[in-house]
């Protein structure tokens, strides 16, 4: 439980991450990248 926890955590902050990091790049390209890094 606990892991899956920290897991979904992880998850959250490299999605939030992803959206600071590439606000300037377009939606798509975005869409993209965070479908490939799940």
């Amino acid at each position: 439980m606990k892991n899956n926890l920290v897991k979904s955590t992880l998850n959250f902050f490299i999605i939030l991450f992803l959206f600071i990091y590439a606000k300037g790049e377009n939606k798509s390209a975005l869409l993209t990248k965070i479908k490939n890094g799940i």
